[in-house]
Protein backbone atom coordinates (compact mmCIF):
# COMPACT_ATOMS: atom_id res chain seq x y z
CA UNK A 1 0.00 0.00 0.00
CA UNK A 2 3.39 2.55 0.64
CA UNK A 3 3.52 2.23 -3.15
CA UNK A 4 -0.12 3.06 -3.85
CA UNK A 5 0.36 5.93 -1.39
CA UNK A 6 3.51 7.33 -3.12
CA UNK A 7 1.93 7.58 -6.39
CA UNK A 8 -0.93 9.06 -5.09
CA UNK A 9 1.38 11.99 -3.69
CA UNK A 10 3.45 11.89 -6.70
CA UNK A 11 0.62 12.34 -9.37
CA UNK A 12 -0.77 14.97 -7.17
CA UNK A 13 2.89 16.71 -7.32
CA UNK A 14 3.21 16.23 -10.96
CA UNK A 15 -0.46 16.15 -12.25
CA UNK A 16 -2.03 18.55 -9.98
CA UNK A 17 -4.40 15.79 -9.12
CA UNK A 18 -7.54 15.96 -7.00
CA UNK A 19 -8.37 13.36 -4.58
CA UNK A 20 -11.56 12.06 -5.38
CA UNK A 21 -12.80 8.84 -3.08
CA UNK A 22 -10.84 5.54 -2.86
CA UNK A 23 -8.88 4.15 -5.12
CA UNK A 24 -10.36 1.74 -7.64
CA UNK A 25 -9.47 0.16 -10.65
CA UNK A 26 -11.42 1.64 -13.88
CA UNK A 27 -10.67 1.68 -17.37
CA UNK A 28 -10.56 4.25 -20.04
CA UNK A 29 -12.58 2.13 -22.26
CA UNK A 30 -16.37 2.61 -21.49
CA UNK A 31 -17.66 -0.75 -23.82
CA UNK A 32 -20.53 -2.22 -22.21
CA UNK A 33 -19.36 -5.58 -23.50
CA UNK A 34 -15.60 -5.32 -22.67
CA UNK A 35 -14.87 -8.66 -21.08
CA UNK A 36 -14.57 -9.07 -16.82
CA UNK A 37 -11.10 -9.95 -15.89
CA UNK A 38 -10.75 -12.50 -13.78
CA UNK A 39 -7.39 -14.02 -13.39
CA UNK A 40 -6.05 -15.08 -9.87
CA UNK A 41 -2.02 -15.01 -10.50
CA UNK A 42 -0.81 -11.32 -10.28
CA UNK A 43 1.24 -11.35 -13.45
CA UNK A 44 -1.38 -12.47 -15.95
CA UNK A 45 -4.02 -10.27 -14.68
CA UNK A 46 -1.53 -7.25 -14.97
CA UNK A 47 -0.63 -8.60 -18.52
CA UNK A 48 -4.25 -8.90 -19.81
CA UNK A 49 -5.22 -5.12 -17.62
CA UNK A 50 -2.63 -3.47 -19.66
CA UNK A 51 -3.69 -5.26 -22.75
CA UNK A 52 -7.20 -4.04 -23.14
CA UNK A 53 -6.87 -1.04 -20.80
CA UNK A 54 -6.93 2.03 -23.62
CA UNK A 55 -9.41 0.58 -25.83
CA UNK A 56 -11.85 2.54 -27.38
CA UNK A 57 -9.76 5.67 -26.15
CA UNK A 58 -9.85 8.54 -28.89
CA UNK A 59 -5.96 9.52 -28.94
CA UNK A 60 -7.35 12.56 -31.37
CA UNK A 61 -9.30 14.26 -28.62
CA UNK A 62 -6.79 16.30 -27.03
CA UNK A 63 -9.40 17.62 -24.54
CA UNK A 64 -9.40 14.57 -23.02
CA UNK A 65 -6.26 15.57 -21.18
CA UNK A 66 -6.94 18.09 -18.71
CA UNK A 67 -10.00 14.48 -17.78
CA UNK A 68 -6.26 12.53 -17.06
CA UNK A 69 -4.70 15.53 -14.96
CA UNK A 70 -8.16 15.83 -13.20
CA UNK A 71 -8.95 11.75 -12.32
CA UNK A 72 -5.40 10.47 -11.40
CA UNK A 73 -6.49 6.59 -11.04
CA UNK A 74 -6.84 6.13 -14.87
CA UNK A 75 -3.02 7.04 -14.83
CA UNK A 76 -1.93 5.50 -11.55
CA UNK A 77 -4.03 2.37 -12.06
CA UNK A 78 -2.19 1.84 -15.56
CA UNK A 79 1.20 2.71 -14.75
CA UNK A 80 0.83 0.48 -11.20
CA UNK A 81 -0.36 -2.68 -13.57
CA UNK A 82 3.01 -2.05 -16.44
CA UNK A 83 5.06 -2.25 -12.77
CA UNK A 84 2.92 -5.79 -11.91
CA UNK A 85 3.10 -7.20 -15.54
CA UNK A 86 5.97 -9.53 -17.30
CA UNK A 87 8.66 -7.00 -18.77
CA UNK A 88 8.13 -8.04 -22.17
CA UNK A 89 4.55 -6.95 -21.91
CA UNK A 90 4.96 -3.90 -20.09
CA UNK A 91 7.06 -2.59 -22.80
CA UNK A 92 5.22 -3.56 -25.54
CA UNK A 93 1.63 -2.31 -24.42
CA UNK A 94 4.01 0.88 -24.09
CA UNK A 95 5.06 0.96 -27.51
CA UNK A 96 1.64 0.18 -28.87
CA UNK A 97 -0.15 2.92 -26.59
CA UNK A 98 2.19 5.65 -27.94
CA UNK A 99 2.19 4.89 -31.59
CA UNK A 100 -1.80 4.71 -31.12
CA UNK A 101 -0.96 8.19 -29.59
CA UNK A 102 0.63 9.69 -32.52
CA UNK A 103 -2.23 11.26 -34.68
CA UNK A 104 -2.46 13.79 -32.03
CA UNK A 105 1.00 15.85 -31.30
CA UNK A 106 -0.67 16.83 -27.92
CA UNK A 107 -1.87 13.76 -26.46
CA UNK A 108 1.16 12.25 -28.10
CA UNK A 109 3.85 14.87 -25.34
CA UNK A 110 1.29 14.10 -22.70
CA UNK A 111 1.57 10.44 -22.53
CA UNK A 112 4.97 10.75 -23.38
CA UNK A 113 5.72 13.09 -20.26
CA UNK A 114 3.69 11.03 -18.11
CA UNK A 115 5.79 7.93 -18.42
CA UNK A 116 9.03 10.13 -17.78
CA UNK A 117 7.41 11.25 -14.71
CA UNK A 118 6.61 8.10 -13.76
CA UNK A 119 9.22 5.82 -14.55
CA UNK A 120 12.24 8.04 -15.31
CA UNK A 121 12.33 10.99 -12.62
CA UNK A 122 14.00 10.23 -9.38
CA UNK A 123 11.71 11.17 -7.30
CA UNK A 124 9.18 8.65 -8.22
CA UNK A 125 8.25 5.26 -6.21
CA UNK A 126 7.89 3.34 -9.39
CA UNK A 127 10.89 4.79 -10.89
CA UNK A 128 12.19 2.25 -13.50
CA UNK A 129 14.82 2.13 -16.41
CA UNK A 130 13.47 -0.74 -18.45
CA UNK A 131 9.81 0.39 -18.65
CA UNK A 132 11.49 3.69 -19.59
CA UNK A 133 13.94 2.58 -22.77
CA UNK A 134 10.61 0.97 -24.89
CA UNK A 135 9.77 5.48 -24.16
CA UNK A 136 13.17 6.47 -25.75
CA UNK A 137 13.26 3.97 -28.44
CA UNK A 138 9.78 5.07 -29.30
CA UNK A 139 10.90 8.74 -29.11
CA UNK A 140 14.28 7.93 -31.06
CA UNK A 141 11.91 6.41 -33.81
CA UNK A 142 8.90 7.68 -34.26
CA UNK A 143 7.80 9.83 -37.55
CA UNK A 144 6.02 13.08 -34.97
CA UNK A 145 9.25 13.81 -32.70
CA UNK A 146 11.62 16.78 -34.10
CA UNK A 147 15.42 15.73 -34.69
CA UNK A 148 15.99 17.61 -31.39
CA UNK A 149 13.57 15.67 -29.72
CA UNK A 150 15.12 12.18 -31.37
CA UNK A 151 19.00 13.43 -30.54
CA UNK A 152 17.81 14.05 -27.16
CA UNK A 153 15.94 10.17 -26.39
CA UNK A 154 19.14 8.87 -28.41
CA UNK A 155 21.16 10.19 -26.31
CA UNK A 156 18.96 9.97 -22.58
CA UNK A 157 19.06 6.09 -23.77
CA UNK A 158 22.76 5.64 -24.08
CA UNK A 159 23.29 6.93 -20.35
CA UNK A 160 20.17 5.08 -19.03
CA UNK A 161 21.20 1.75 -20.52
CA UNK A 162 24.74 1.89 -18.26
CA UNK A 163 24.59 -0.46 -15.70
CA UNK A 164 21.30 -2.53 -16.59
CA UNK A 165 19.97 -5.11 -14.47
CA UNK A 166 21.95 -8.23 -14.54
CA UNK A 167 24.82 -6.80 -16.88
CA UNK A 168 28.32 -6.17 -14.85
CA UNK A 169 28.89 -2.70 -13.07
CA UNK A 170 31.21 -0.50 -14.15
CA UNK A 171 34.63 -0.41 -12.46
CA UNK A 172 35.97 2.75 -11.27
CA UNK A 173 38.61 3.52 -8.68
CA UNK A 174 38.26 5.17 -5.49
CA UNK A 175 40.00 6.24 -2.25
CA UNK A 176 38.88 4.92 1.01
CA UNK A 177 39.26 7.14 4.37
CA UNK A 178 42.55 5.56 4.90
CA UNK A 179 44.34 7.66 2.12
CA UNK A 180 44.41 4.08 0.06
CA UNK A 181 42.96 3.53 -3.74
CA UNK A 182 40.59 1.09 -3.94
CA UNK A 183 38.45 -0.43 -7.17
CA UNK A 184 35.03 -1.61 -6.77
CA UNK A 185 36.19 -4.78 -8.27
CA UNK A 186 38.60 -5.45 -5.16
CA UNK A 187 35.75 -5.40 -2.81
CA UNK A 188 35.36 -9.68 -2.18
CA UNK A 189 31.74 -10.08 -1.03
CA UNK A 190 28.59 -12.02 -1.95
CA UNK A 191 26.75 -8.77 -2.06
CA UNK A 192 27.93 -5.13 -2.91
CA UNK A 193 25.33 -1.77 -1.91
CA UNK A 194 26.62 1.29 -3.70
CA UNK A 195 25.60 4.36 -1.95
CA UNK A 196 26.26 7.38 -4.11
CA UNK A 197 25.69 10.27 -1.61
CA UNK A 198 26.89 14.20 -0.94
CA UNK A 199 27.78 14.65 2.67
CA UNK A 200 24.91 16.50 4.79
CA UNK A 201 22.20 16.28 1.82
CA UNK A 202 18.95 16.05 3.82
CA UNK A 203 17.78 13.21 1.40
CA UNK A 204 21.43 11.32 1.81
CA UNK A 205 21.02 11.57 5.91
CA UNK A 206 17.45 9.87 5.93
CA UNK A 207 18.89 6.90 3.95
CA UNK A 208 21.72 6.64 6.20
CA UNK A 209 19.74 6.62 9.13
CA UNK A 210 17.29 3.92 7.16
CA UNK A 211 20.19 1.88 6.30
CA UNK A 212 21.19 1.62 9.87
CA UNK A 213 18.22 0.69 11.22
CA UNK A 214 17.36 -1.82 9.09
CA UNK A 215 17.16 -5.30 10.50
CA UNK A 216 18.30 -7.23 7.71
CA UNK A 217 20.97 -4.82 6.62
CA UNK A 218 23.02 -5.10 9.62
CA UNK A 219 22.47 -8.50 9.88
CA UNK A 220 23.75 -9.26 6.94
CA UNK A 221 26.23 -7.07 7.08
CA UNK A 222 27.37 -8.80 10.13
CA UNK A 223 27.37 -11.87 8.58
CA UNK A 224 29.47 -10.30 5.73
CA UNK A 225 27.04 -11.01 3.45
CA UNK A 226 27.21 -7.58 2.10
CA UNK A 227 29.76 -4.48 1.58
CA UNK A 228 28.14 -1.11 1.46
CA UNK A 229 30.38 1.13 -0.24
CA UNK A 230 29.65 4.78 0.32
CA UNK A 231 31.19 7.22 -2.33
CA UNK A 232 31.14 11.03 -2.69
CA UNK A 233 31.59 11.70 -6.07
CA UNK A 234 31.91 15.54 -6.36
CA UNK A 235 35.15 17.08 -5.76
CA UNK A 236 35.18 18.91 -1.97
CA UNK A 237 37.17 16.34 -0.17
CA UNK A 238 36.94 18.65 2.76
CA UNK A 239 33.27 18.23 3.03
CA UNK A 240 33.81 14.39 2.92
CA UNK A 241 36.72 14.60 5.44
CA UNK A 242 34.80 16.63 7.85
CA UNK A 243 31.33 13.87 7.22
CA UNK A 244 32.99 10.81 7.50
CA UNK A 245 31.92 10.21 11.28
CA UNK A 246 28.48 10.15 10.26
CA UNK A 247 29.19 7.03 7.54
CA UNK A 248 28.89 3.82 9.93
CA UNK A 249 32.17 2.00 10.76
CA UNK A 250 31.11 -0.99 9.22
CA UNK A 251 30.81 0.67 5.65
CA UNK A 252 33.31 1.45 3.36
CA UNK A 253 33.58 5.31 3.12
CA UNK A 254 35.27 6.32 -0.08
CA UNK A 255 35.54 9.33 -2.67
CA UNK A 256 35.92 10.00 -6.25
CA UNK A 257 39.38 11.47 -6.26
CA UNK A 258 38.80 12.43 -10.26
CA UNK A 259 35.24 12.70 -10.40
CA UNK A 260 35.37 10.21 -13.05
CA UNK A 261 32.01 8.82 -11.93
CA UNK A 262 30.82 12.07 -12.73
CA UNK A 263 32.92 13.38 -15.22
CA UNK A 264 33.04 10.24 -17.68
CA UNK A 265 29.21 9.53 -16.91
CA UNK A 266 29.96 5.85 -15.87
CA UNK A 267 26.55 5.75 -13.67
CA UNK A 268 23.57 7.29 -14.12
CA UNK A 269 23.03 9.38 -11.15
CA UNK A 270 19.73 11.38 -12.05
CA UNK A 271 19.92 12.11 -7.57
CA UNK A 272 21.23 12.05 -4.68
CA UNK A 273 21.22 9.89 -3.27
CA UNK A 274 21.49 6.80 -5.44
CA UNK A 275 21.35 3.30 -4.70
CA UNK A 276 22.79 0.09 -6.76
CA UNK A 277 22.41 -3.57 -5.16
CA UNK A 278 25.61 -6.04 -6.79
CA UNK A 279 25.89 -9.67 -6.88
CA UNK A 280 29.43 -11.49 -6.14
CA UNK A 281 30.11 -10.77 -9.35
CA UNK A 282 29.53 -7.15 -9.29
CA UNK A 283 26.33 -7.92 -11.46
CA UNK A 284 23.38 -5.64 -11.32
CA UNK A 285 20.49 -6.96 -8.96
CA UNK A 286 18.65 -3.31 -7.82
CA UNK A 287 19.50 0.03 -9.98
CA UNK A 288 18.53 3.46 -8.71
CA UNK A 289 16.86 1.40 -6.00
CA UNK A 290 15.32 2.16 -2.31
CA UNK A 291 15.83 0.64 1.14
CA UNK A 292 12.91 -1.53 1.24
CA UNK A 293 13.40 -2.91 -2.02
CA UNK A 294 16.72 -3.81 -1.19
CA UNK A 295 15.31 -5.40 2.38
CA UNK A 296 13.02 -7.42 0.48
CA UNK A 297 15.30 -8.79 -1.42
CA UNK A 298 17.75 -9.80 1.52
CA UNK A 299 14.87 -11.32 2.93
CA UNK A 300 13.74 -13.42 0.00
CA UNK A 301 17.47 -14.68 0.00
CA UNK A 302 17.33 -15.82 3.64
CA UNK A 303 14.46 -17.30 2.89
CA UNK A 304 15.65 -19.13 -0.05
CA UNK A 305 18.97 -20.31 1.62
Amino acid sequence: MWRVYLLFVFCTLFFGCSNQGERKRETVSLSADKPVISINDKEQYANEFIRQYWDNFDYSDSTLIPMLETKKNIIISYVTELSNATLDSARLAIKWHLMDAEGSVPMHTYLAEAYKKFFYDPNSPIRDDELYIPVLEHLAASSITSEIEKTKAKTEMMQIKKNRVGESATNFLVINSAGKELELYDIDSKNTLLFFYNPGCHACEEIINELQSSVQLNKAVEGNEITVLAVYPDPDIDIWKNYQSNIPRTWINTYDKNQDIIKKRLYSIRAIPTLYLLDSDKKVILKDTDVKKIERYLSERSISN
